[in-house]
Parts: structure tokens; sequence; C-alpha cells
């Protein structure tokens, strides 16, 4: 299940703890389609300049995802 896996994970270096974040959109991975082959789940990312955003793209989908990191 693709869209239950959380594939960004933010690391506090001070404290060594780890939080896993976002999950796969359900707009692209949440209808019932085959989704887990790594080529189809691969996912390429970016920060934007502010570092409070990333973006994110899906081998599945021609569309970009920004979301906003937890600070």
């Amino acid at each position: 299940m693709a869209q239950q896996f959380k594939f960004t994970s933010l690391i506090d270096i001070n404290s060594n703890k780890v939080n896993y974040v976002h999950k796969y959109p359900y707009a692209i991975y949440g209808h019932g389609f085959l989704c887990d082959e790594p080529m189809f789940t691969g996912v390429y990312y970016d920060v934007m300049p502010d570092h409070k955003k990333m973006v994110y793209s899906f081998p599945v989908s021609h569309d970009l995802v920004i979301s906003d990191l937890p600070i």
C-alpha cells in the first residue's frame, strides 16, 4: 500500500531522532493501481530555496507536488 508509506525522513542531528512525513499522494496512488514496483514508487525531490518546502516528482505522474517541511 504505497499511500500508507511515509517517504520523507527528517533527522534531528542533535538528538538523533527521526520523524517520517509525507505519504504518497492519494490522487496519484490511491485508486487501486498496482504501484508496488520500485520503478513506479521512486520519489525524486528537491528543496525550495527558502528551505521550507520540498518539491516532489513521481514517475507515474507529470505533475509536481509541493509540500511544506515541518520545522
